[in-house]
């Protein structure tokens, strides 16, 4: 319970949203707003950090960092989320 997934979902349970941090192996729930990625990242441009964060999250989703899926899931990652 320590990955966010019930607070995301409205359940008082476990911790919140990007309270537990995430390895090569899973991903827990965060929420990223625009400023805020453009500012953990080493970049001014938001379409450079957007494509960062979505290889990162598509390299732990896919086990890989340079094959079809990796390169569909990265793709798909910012279609999904707006």
């Amino acid at each position: 319970m320590h990955i966010g997934f019930f607070v995301a979902n409205g359940i008082n349970r476990g911790n919140a949203p990007n309270q537990a941090r995430g390895n090569n192996n899973y991903l827990p729930f965060t929420s990223v707003s625009k400023d805020k990625l453009v500012n953990n990242l080493d970049t001014n441009d938001f379409h450079d950090a957007l494509d960062l964060k979505c290889n990162n999250l598509a390299s732990v989703i896919s086990s890989e960092k340079e094959s079809g899926a990796f390169y569909a899931i990265s793709y798909s990652i910012p279609l999904l989320s707006g």
